[in-house]
């Protein structure tokens, strides 16, 4: 009889964040070690599914917080049972519980619902934060591209003393994009009166 294994699989959000400490714990307990970048909140991650369908009978997946595997209780449950049906079993090195336990399971319930609660007040914080920068004159998302008409326009405006939060106002902008626009008319200015002096 093949002997059981143990998987150990660590997640990050983002690039800016680290591994290292996730990996080095279950490096220490496991077997084999899956390691990726991703967002918590998509179950479509080619080492979580990897490493789950490397699970046989006996196995354990191991994971450093519950909410490296998931950030909802729904996708926590998902993952559970895909273990089941497998015959493997999940350990937690933050939180040791029993699945099997009527108090294991009332555990990671409330585990799974304090890491949802997390994201979505993390999710809340974000929206009034932009909200805010908005109602600032800060704005978010693809910048439209002005017609040659509206560049000069805007760098009319600002001959005339129009100051920067007004234009990024009037032409829907954010401020790098306005001071682009003055920057790159400039320069094709200077350019149009080097070569009309060269030309004399």
């Amino acid at each position: 009889m093949p002997r059981s294994l143990r998987f150990g699989y660590g997640r990050v959000s983002s690039k800016d964040q680290h591994l290292d400490v996730q990996e080095a714990r279950l490096e220490a307990v496991c077997d084999r070690v899956y390691l990726e970048t991703g967002s918590g909140t998509s179950l479509r991650r080619p080492k979580l599914q990897e490493v789950l369908d490397r699970l046989d009978a006996g196995d354990v997946l191991v994971v450093a917080k519950l909410d490296r595997l998931a950030r909802s209780v729904a996708d926590l449950y998902h993952i559970v049972s895909q273990l089941k049906a497998r015959g493997a079993t999940l350990e937690v090195l933050d939180q040791p519980m029993d699945l099997d336990s009527f108090t294991g399971k009332i555990v990671f319930a409330v585990l799974g619902l304090v890491a949802e609660l997390e994201i979505n007040l993390r999710h809340e914080r974000q929206m009034a934060g932009i909200q805010a920068a908005q109602a600032k004159g800060v704005h978010f998302g693809r910048q439209k591209a002005l017609t040659p008409a509206q560049v000069a326009t805007l760098c009319q405006r600002r001959t005339q003393g129009a100051t920067i939060r007004e234009l990024m106002q009037e032409f829907q902008l954010g401020k790098s994009a306005i001071c682009r626009y003055l920057v790159r008319e400039r320069q094709r200015q200077q350019v149009q009166q080097g070569q009309a002096e060269a030309a004399d």
